[in-house]
C-alpha cells in the first residue's frame, strides 16, 4: 500500500533498475559524440596535425666529385618535430634525430645571429629548408666515416653533418647524427651542397573528431542490439 501512496504500481516498481541505467547511457554516448563532433566543426580543425615526408637532394662542390649521401625526414609542422630522420653515407646509417643535444630537434647553435635562433625542431627546420633569414649564411653538409678496429685506435666513429656557416666563415648552427664505423682500412669524407623536396602530406585528423566517431559508434552499436 505504500507504493500506491507515492504514486508507484507494484508492476512498476518492479521493473529492473538497469534499463533505467542503460538509457542514460544510451543518452550520454549520443551527447558526448555530437558535442566533439560539434567542436571539431568549429574550432579544432585547424589544430590538426600536417605531417609531411621531405627527401634531401645532396650535391657536390661546383666542378668536383664527391661521394654523395641520400636522406629522407618527417616533419610535423604543428608540434615542429622531426621524426624517421636518416640518411646513408658510405653505406653507414645516421640517425638525425638520435641526439638530445645537436639532433634535428635540437641543433646546436653558434654565431649566425639568424632570426629565430633555437634549439628546437621548427629552427632546425629552417636550417633543412635553407630559410634562415636575417643573417648571411651558406648550407654545407659534411659527412665522415671512420674505419673500425684495427685501423682506428683513438674515437672510432662516422659523423654526419648538416651546417650553416657565416659568410665570413664563422660556425654558425648545426644538426649532427653520429653513426657506425665502416669495414676495411680508410674511410670516406665528402661534403656540398643540399635541397630538400616535398614528397607526401598526410594531414593527421584532430582528437576530437575520432572520440566524437568512436561514442557514436558505441551509441549505434547498443541501439542495434537493443533492436535485435
Amino acid at each position: 500500500m505504500k507504493i500506491a501512496k507515492y504514486g508507484l504500481s507494484p508492476a512498476m516498481s518492479s521493473r529492473p533498475r538497469f534499463s533505467v541505467v542503460a538509457l542514460d547511457l544510451r543518452c550520454l554516448l549520443l551527447r558526448l559524440g555530437v558535442i566533439c563532433l560539434v567542436l571539431t566543426a568549429t574550432t579544432l580543425p585547424a589544430r590538426a596535425d600536417t605531417v609531411t615526408v621531405y627527401t634531401i637532394n645532396f650535391t657536390c662542390p661546383p666542378g668536383q666529385s664527391c661521394a654523395l649521401p641520400s636522406g629522407s625526414f618527417t616533419y610535423d609542422s604543428t608540434t615542429g618535430t622531426f621524426s624517421n630522420f636518416f640518411v646513408v653515407f658510405d653505406g653507414v646509417t645516421f640517425d638525425m634525430t638520435a641526439l638530445l643535444s645537436s639532433g634535428a630537434n635540437s641543433p646546436s647553435t653558434g654565431d649566425s645571429m639568424c632570426t629565430g635562433e633555437a634549439s628546437d625542431g621548427t629552427y632546425g627546420f629552417l636550417i633543412m629548408s635553407g630559410a634562415l633569414s636575417g643573417c648571411e649564411v651558406r648550407y654545407v653538409w659534411g659527412g665522415t666515416t671512420s674505419p673500425g678496429p684495427p685501423y682506428c685506435t683513438a674515437v672510432c666513429s662516422s659523423a654526419f653533418e648538416f651546417n650553416d656557416i657565416t659568410v665570413l666563415g664563422g660556425f654558425g648552427d648545426q644538426i649532427l647524427g653520429y653513426g657506425a664505423t665502416v669495414t676495411g682500412p680508410a674511410g670516406e669524407v665528402s661534403s656540398g651542397s643540399w635541397s630538400i623536396s616535398a614528397e607526401t602530406t598526410v594531414p593527421e585528423p584532430p582528437t576530437f573528431p575520432l572520440l566524437g566517431a568512436g561514442l557514436l559508434a558505441l551509441w549505434g552499436a547498443w541501439r542495434r542490439k537493443r533492436l535485435a
